[in-house]
């Protein structure tokens, strides 16, 4: 019976097998190599380096990349590019990930929070960490924009819970990618309704 318990309340483990594999799959098949609206980040790089103008810096950052305002995007992109000495696509294909792992952390507080069972992160593992979402999880541009859009989504929502303004998450989703934008008038709409209550 002990042991039996002692495996139950440790079940949730379970959860670090696909989170495991998926970011072995993530390492061994990304690649260094641009794809698509990577050639923009590489443009944006080189135009960044090649002005000395703090607001031209400035502009280049918040300027519009198709539908979006990729700001957040093209800062990792140049802090990548600073660390490495060049902008390394793996390296941002890993970090677009990372928000996965934000995102499941974001998971267990609200399980936490609710006094509800952490082998709930079984399931939750299994649907986050799927090999099916391959086309954002191995392009670099749209892993940090298509991920970390959603972490500052539930990141912003967490605040509303706690009575706060989200102001940085929602400034971040916003500027992350183009449907980040529509979130920020549908802040306004659930405080109403939270209020409203």
């Amino acid at each position: 019976m002990h042991f039996y318990k002692k495996w139950t309340e440790n079940l949730w483990l379970l959860g670090i097998i696909p989170l495991g594999i998926y970011f072995f799959i993530l390492w061994k098949y990304s690649q260094n190599i641009p794809h698509w609206d990577d050639y923009a980040i590489i443009n944006f790089v080189n135009k960044f380096h090649a002005t000395d103008d703090f607001f031209e810096k400035i502009k280049l950052i918040f300027a519009q990349h198709n539908e979006h305002r990729i700001a957040f995007t093209r800062v990792i992109a140049l802090i990548i590019t600073q660390i490495n000495g060049s902008l390394n696509f793996q390296w941002m294909i890993v970090f677009g990930n990372l928000a996965l792992v934000g995102i499941l952390i974001v998971m267990v507080k609200f399980l936490k929070r609710n006094q509800l069972s952490i082998n709930y992160i079984i399931p939750i593992c299994f649907l986050i960490f799927q090999l099916s979402i391959y086309e954002n999880s191995l392009w670099g541009m749209a892993s940090v924009q298509n991920f970390w859009v959603i972490l500052f989504v539930f990141l912003s929502i967490w605040q509303i819970a706690d009575d706060k303004l989200p102001y940085l998450w929602a400034f971040l989703a916003a500027f992350t990618s183009a449907n980040g934008v529509v979130f920020v008038p549908l802040i306004g709409v659930i405080i109403f309704a939270l209020k409203s209550q």
